[in-house]
Order: C-alpha cells, then structure tokens, then sequence
C-alpha cells in the first residue's frame, strides 16, 4: 500500500491541473456568455440543469482524452490516475466556472454603479464594485479600465476563499464517513466514471463495454438521438416542437414543460412543471432506489395536501395561474401561502433539521476526529485512522476553524456587526452542510432563493428604514450567494465531494486530491469574474446571455423589496419547527430500522421547487421504474452490466451534444442562422 501511494503521488499531472484550472474557467465564461446570446437554452460548458449541479467541463476534458489517447505520445500515458486527477481538476474548475450563470454579487454590485440612485457607495464599499464609468462600459463595451478592476476582483477572490478553506476542511473531514463508511454515491462521480474507465489504457475495465453495439455505445447513440432532436427544435423555428419546449417554463431554457392557465391540467393545483432534459432520468438512474421512490412519493403527498386545501378554500386563483406562477406567487402557492407554506417546512427547516440530525448520527465519528486532532488517544490508532485521509485531523479542523474566522473577518470590513457577520458562515455551514447530504444521495439540491435569509429574518424580522449597510450586504449575500439556485459559494463543496468519491473509485491518494483541489480554489475563481470583464468590454455584457439582458438583474434592492415575505409569510417560524420536527423523526426511523421505507431526502425532494418548479417528480418516477425492473428481472449483475453503462452512455451522448450546442451558440452570436 505505501509502494503503490508513492508511485500515485509521482504521477499527478501537474501542468494538466494547472492549464485545466486555467482554460476552463477562461474559456468557459467565454462559452457561457456568447454562447447563451447566439442560443439560450445551452449554458457552455457550465450547468446542464439549473437544479442539478451537473456540468458538461468534465466531459468534455474526458472526451479530449479520449481523442488524444488515440495517439501513441498520450496512450501510455492517460492510465487511470491519470484520468482520475484530470476529472478532479475539471470538475471543481467548472463548478467555480458557473457563478457567471446568474444575478450573483458580483454582477449584483456592479450593476448598483449603474443605478447609484436607487444603491449608492453608502451601501457598497468601494472594494467591491468599481466606478459608475467603468461599470457602464462593462456592460456597453469600450476601452479596458483594469487598474478599476484590481481592487474588486481581490476582494471576490477573499470572498470566495475563505468559505472554500472552511468547506475543503469539511469534506475532508467527512470524506472517511460518507464515502468509506456509509457509501454515499454521489453520482456526479459515478457518472462521469462509466466515461473515464473507457478512456484509461492498459486497465481492464478499458476493454470491457467498448464494442459498437455495447450498452454504453447504445446508451450514447440513444443520448445523442434525442438530445439532437431539441437542439434543432431550438434551432429552427420550421422544425416540429414534439418535446413543446417553446412552450416551456422560463421560455424552455431549462427544458421544462409548465401546466398552462385554464387547461384540463390545471385543475390539479399542485401540478406545476414537468422536467423533459432527456439528461435527468438517465442520471438519476445512479440514485439509490429509496430516494428515488421517496422523491416521487412525497410530491404525490403534496399534490393531495394541496388539492384537498384548494377544495377547502385556499389556494383561491391557482386554477388560472401557469405552472411557474404555482411555485413562485406567494398568493396561490403551496410552497409559501398558508395552510402548508412548504417553504418554510422543506426548504428552511427541512434542511436546518437535515443537518442538526445528520450531525448527531454521525457524533461518535466527529468525537473521534477531535480526539485525533487533539492527541487523546494513542498515537497508534491516530496514524490507523488518518492513513488515507487528506491530511492529519489535526490540520483538517485547524482549516474549518481558518476558514470560519477568515468569512467573518471578510464581513466584518465590509461593514457587518459582529453578529451578522459570525452568523454568514454559520447560515453557510447550517444549509450547505444539508445541500452536500442532498447532492450525495439524490445528485441535486434544493433550490431555493428564500433558503439562506432565513436566520437574518431572525436577526431583522423587518427592513430597517432608513436601510444600513450591514442590512444590505446581509439581505443580499444571503439570498443571491448562499442560495442554492443563483450563488455560487457551494461549489467547492460539491467539487471536493465528487472528487473524493473518484478517488475512492479508482484509487487515488486523497492528499493529492487535495492539493488539487486547493489549487483549483486559488487560481479558477477570480478568472471567472476577469474573463467576464474582459468579455464585457470587448463585446459588452448587454450582448451576452447573462442574466436574461439586464445587468442589474441581481441588485441588492430586489432582496429588500421581497424581504417580509421570505421564506412566507408570516407566520413562518412554527413551519420551519414542523420541518425540523419532520426531517428529524423521518431521520432517526430511518436509522433505526432499515426496514422504514420513508427517508428525509425524498421528502424534501418532493415537497419544494425540486418537484413544483423544476418537475424533477417525473424523472424520479421514471428513473424507479426503470431501475426497479432492472433489478427485479436481472439482479444486481444486469444492473451493473447492462444499466449502468447504457445510463453512462446516455448521459455522455447528451453532454456530446451539449458541447456540439454551445459551439453552435458562439458562431450564431457572430454569424446568426
């Protein structure tokens, strides 16, 4: 084992991680921004689905791979570790690569400088948005003010580094019980796995599954076909729209169907969307059978709860309402008006409980870490226990600790009180510590714009007037960077988990997975925010596709506007107790007896936008089905040999064309067709 740890460590590709940590995060904002302008519905090479965190960069470094070990130079070469470390790179690179996507702070910031009457400097400091001139020729184009520009992007790259410290500490610390232990699958990795193990050479899982008519080459044609078949639709106005997505919620970006106002379909008040990306259901094929049954199951729930309200009186208007307006409108949604208000049961306190329970089962494992890093036990069962981690328990926790105190001090100069600021990194741990239980176990998380302002409705239950600057910055870094649909803070998280279940796959060294992904966290983030200043005035902003043509889509007044109102109405707290009360006993059940069928995960999958917004509730249902006759008709063997490559292959041809969209985006921004 020590033999076979060095040789590992010898191989890590040094120079690939740095030029993959470099070009994805450049030429990805590049594909991300012109590529949304010349066509809307492909998002480059960052997310394929705005509720999954599931990115097309890996594949597409896999799929060079693949290319270049046909040539004899790179064939010997490109072995498993190989892969192995390319993928980790990659994957955390794109993570960080996909905060241009949105209205996050940076593009929140900046556009107040073009609205200075509405948020001036009283509001945001100096060093996080540059001048009124140089903001507006960001977004119309000009001459390059980089010496605007220095100062800003520093304190965005302290900004996202710090919470990376603390969250890279966490993994790490988790990584021997969620992996080692307890097997949670995180099937980002899983996926991407089917993909590389048919790269690698000289292994023999390179030679198995590689036939032409393999279920992993059926999977891909399969992926390819259909996938293909929405890029012309989105294409070409005279092609037959069979999937309606010119119909879709949000304009069929996301490629989810909504319930129309006044239809047969609207009489059912909870129905709201249904997901189509021919990608999910594949995908969620690699879930375990019990989130996928729970998901699905807990919507039906819902949909009853709700129907019966309706038929009751609540819910009034619903019937008139589109699919999308059933989640978002406060009035007539389930999500937020009373009697259920699952916001603030699922997405608040379903996920405050999630991690609160999550923690006490795992309390003799956080112990024993402790008592490693504290050197109260003997000195022969530390080095048994730290053997395959990262790094000493010691270091591990000493990172959390930096990283903790590093965000409050970030907060703190930009103008917070100390418990505004203590409680940014608390909001951060509390809900993405329950996101990453999420993202292992059922590949998503919960979208939710109202999640992460819900401890500052405790510290503010109204908007101050006159607004102050530590209400703004709070109000604002809450909602649009702790939130799971539009920030982007997460993104380590997600990456270093996916990243230690590769490891764990094909065997790599965790230490040097960390390096890696240190290094990813050091150099991607801050080139993301200076790609797009230098797209912005080489083309101006306004002719990209960020944030559906307004810059200030994002701005810090939006937040305050809607603040009484998130995550409902009030009464909200007693909700977000039942939802602790729920995922609790859901929790200890579950742990208790293996044979309880319900889980908390499934709940909060089927009772909030997962289902209501973003139509996961038909994958998941497809995606059981599918696996349920697998198993039941060939057994764990054609599970393994017959499904999960034709799943691999599916999501692999549909991330081909993926890729084959965002070049066709760039060349119809310059040459429309």
């Amino acid at each position: 084992m020590e033999a076979k740890a060095v040789e590992i460590k010898e191989r890590v590709p040094w120079a690939a991680v740095i030029i993959i940590s470099i070009l994805i995060p450049l030429v990805g904002t590049y594909c991300i921004l012109i590529g949304k302008a010349g066509l809307r519905f492909w998002t480059g090479i960052g997310l394929i689905q705005p509720v999954i965190p599931f990115t097309v960069g890996p594949f597409l470094i896999l799929f060079l791979t693949w290319f270049l070990g046909r040539i004899n130079y790179f064939k010997k070469r490109m072995d498993t570790a190989f892969l192995g470390y390319v993928y980790v790179a990659a994957a955390s690179a794109t993570l960080a690569l996909v905060s241009v996507e949105a209205g996050t702070a940076f593009n929140g910031f900046v556009g107040t400088r073009m609205v200075g009457d509405v948020v001036t400097q009283e509001y945001i400091p100096s060093f996080m948005a540059p001048s009124k001139e140089a903001a507006e020729l960001l977004w119309s184009g000009g001459p390059i003010q980089l010496g605007e520009w220095l100062p800003v992007l520093t304190s965005f790259w302290v900004l996202y580094l710090m919470p990376s410290i603390m969250f890279l500490g966490m993994t790490a610390l988790l990584r021997r019980r969620w992996i080692d232990v307890e097997r949670v699958p995180f099937p980002t990795a899983m996926v991407a796995y089917e993909v590389l193990k048919r790269n690698s050479t000289g292994s023999e899982s390179s030679s198995r599954g590689t036939g032409r008519l393999s279920p992993f080459m059926v999977g891909m044609a399969l992926g390819m076909i259909v996938q293909s078949l929405y890029l012309l639709i989105q294409l070409f106005p005279w092609f037959p729209d069979i999937f309606a997505l010119r119909e879709g919620c949000g304009g069929g970006c996301s490629l989810i169907w909504y319930v129309k106002p006044n239809t047969a379909w609207s009489s059912i008040i909870g129905l709201g969307t249904i997901n189509t990306h021919p990608v999910v259901v594949p995908f969620f094929y690699f879930l375990p059978l019990s989130i996928l049954f729970n998901s699905w199951f807990w919507y039906l729930v819902y949909l009853v709860l709700v129907q019966a309200a309706y038929m009751m009186g609540y819910y009034t208007g619903a019937e008139t309402a589109g699919g999308c307006g059933r989640g978002w409108c406060a009035d007539y949604s389930g999500l937020k008006a009373p009697p259920f208000k699952f916001m603030a049961v699922s997405e608040v306190g379903g996920l405050i409980g999630l991690t609160i329970f999550t923690l006490w089962l795992s309390r003799s494992y956080l112990v024993e870490t402790l008592r490693a890093a504290f050197g109260s036990m003997p000195r022969e069962a530390i080095e048994d226990l730290e053997r395959n981690e990262a790094m000493s328990y010691r270091l591990i926790w000493m990172l959390v600790i930096l990283g903790f105190f590093g965000t409050v001090a970030f907060y703190a100069v930009m103008g917070l009180g100390i418990a505004a600021a203590i409680l940014m990194p608390v909001t951060l741990f509390v809900f993405l510590f329950a996101e990453s239980r999420i993202y292992g176990l059922s590949g998503g998380y919960m979208r939710g714009w109202d999640t992460g302002m819900a401890f500052y409705r405790l510290l503010w239950p109204t908007a101050p007037d006159p607004l102050t600057r530590e209400f703004v910055i709070s109000a604002f870094m809450s909602k649009r960077e702790f939130d799971l649909g539009s920030g982007r803070l997460w993104s380590p998280t997600y990456g270093a988990f996916d990243s230690f279940r590769m490891s764990d796959t094909v065997r790599l060294s965790n230490r040097n997975v960390f390096k890696i992904l240190l290094t990813v966290a050091l150099i991607s983030p801050v080139l993301v925010y200076f790609a797009e200043i230098l797209i912005g005035y080489a083309y101006g902003l306004s002719r990209t596709g960020i944030c559906g043509g307004s810059y200030t889509c994002g701005a810090p007044w939006g937040v305050v506007d809607t603040w009484s109102t998130v995550p409902a109405s009030e009464p909200w707290v007693p909700y977000m107790l039942l939802g602790i009360a729920i995922v609790g006993v859901l929790s200890l059940l579950r742990a208790r007896f293996t044979w309880f069928p319900f889980e908390p995960i499934g709940f909060l999958n089927g009772t909030s936008y997962n289902s209501i917004i973003s139509g996961l509730w038909l994958p998941f249902l497809v995606a059981w089905i599918l696996k349920t006759f697998t198993l039941r008709i060939g057994g764990s063997k054609a599970y393994e040999n017959y499904g999960l490559p034709l799943a691999g292959g599916a999501v692999a041809g549909c991330m081909a064309i993926a890729i084959l969209g965002t070049i066709l985006g760039i060349i119809r921004f310059f040459v429309p067709f």
